[in-house]
């Protein structure tokens, strides 16, 4: 019974610590070019971030959703950042327990791995 507790903490804080694991790129001045064309595109107003969608193959999602953020949080280059953070953790501590749930902690572990 131990042992599967401290297995199960273990594999706990693995997937913890990979969500976790870019926030140390958050802290940092570098932009790269399509960061720079995220904060240039959510200048625009909604309608005008819609429009240059358009044409474009990003998703319109992200980019409503970081504006919305980015009225809420500050116009920044952190707060983009923080964005994009939120939503991969998102993804690997909520993928990770869906795949417990419906399979067992070590695919979660794989999952959050991959």
């Amino acid at each position: 019974m131990r042992k599967t507790m401290n297995k199960t903490a273990v594999q706990t804080a693995f997937v913890i610590v990979l969500a976790l694991l870019p926030l140390g790129l958050v802290f940092n001045d570098n932009v790269w070019f399509d960061e720079a064309y995220t904060l240039a595109l959510i200048r625009h107003d909604y309608g005008g971030v819609l429009d240059i969608l358009k044409t474009d193959m990003h998703p319109p999602l992200y980019f409503i959703s970081l504006k919305a953020f980015s009225g809420l949080f500050g116009y920044s280059i952190l707060s983009a950042k923080i964005f994009s953070v939120l939503g991969y953790s998102a993804a690997v501590l909520g993928g990770a327990a869906v795949i417990k749930k419906h399979f067992d902690a070590q695919t979660a572990v794989f999952y959050a791995a991959f």
